[in-house]
């Protein structure tokens, strides 16, 4: 939800506007995968899309793990296909968890985010399901950031990776973003409604002054959310993206 806050108010472009989205969640699906077939994480090729929460899901049919799918792999060593419906839940659980025992998450989404500020800072190209913003039937979407596969590299989104999802991974990926559509509705408005405003009263202020105003200026409000999704761990990478120079005209993550 503030990413979507973020972009509708900031002014930057969709693709370097993005949210941590299922890349914890997709880690954990990941470990639970490899342990259960005891092989290594790294052979493990499956996404969680959709929210970060209840209401995620995982396209099996693209769950790989050593290049086989894993569906055959689970017919060919007789374990019972619903195992695959029991992991999904104990990675949807993990965060509840891990709550009821310690009251907070900390150290995975802290993992997470730091894997996707590597991956923007380093120029990886890699594939991440981070919440991205879909548009034009996008997944059947529009006007909404969700969790799907994309290609990440040092100018946020480079590419979209559109899955060709069968009805129930559809009707699975609709529901979530009907969920977070209300949500925005019911929270979320108000809050673009008065960055717009913020926007507009600042452009008024800035009329008839020679200087240039930074674009940015009037959202140093919303800079501490912005810069949580970007992984900003790294005390030395905070200072930076907390530069205002660095929001001048444009972002940079060079």
């Amino acid at each position: 939800l503030m990413t979507y806050v973020v972009y509708k108010v900031s002014g930057l472009p969709k693709e370097r506007v993005i949210g941590s989205g299922t890349v914890l969640d997709t880690a954990r699906l990941r470990y639970m995968i490899a342990d259960y077939l005891k092989v290594s994480s790294k052979n493990v090729h499956a996404y969680i899309m959709g929210e970060h929460g209840d209401s995620s899901f995982v396209p099996w049919q693209y769950c790989y793990v050593g290049g086989k799918k894993i569906e055959d792999i689970m017919k060919d060593n007789n374990h019972p296909i619903e195992d695959l419906n029991k992991i999904h839940k104990s990675v949807v659980n993990a965060a509840y968890e891990i709550i009821e025992k310690k009251k907070a998450t900390y150290y995975g989404i802290g993992m997470s985010l730091n894997r996707l500020v590597r991956a923007i800072l380093d120029n990886e190209n890699s594939i991440l399901t981070v919440s991205t913003y879909l548009e034009n039937g996008q997944y059947g979407q529009d006007d909404i950031y969700i969790g799907v596969p994309a290609i990440i590299n040092e100018n946020g989104v480079r590419e979209l990776m559109e899955l060709e999802l069968n009805e129930e991974e559809q009707k699975k990926l609709n529901n979530s973003c009907d969920l977070i559509k209300k949500m925005r509705e019911e929270s979320i408005e108000k809050i673009i409604e008065e960055g717009e405003k913020g926007k507009k009263r600042k452009r008024e202020e800035a009329k008839g002054e020679k200087r240039k105003v930074s674009p940015f200026a009037s959202h140093l409000s919303l800079l501490p959310s912005f810069a949580s999704h970007f992984a900003l761990s790294n005390n030395n990478i905070i200072n930076s993206i907390f530069n205002i120079n660095l929001f001048y005209n444009s972002f940079s993550f060079k």
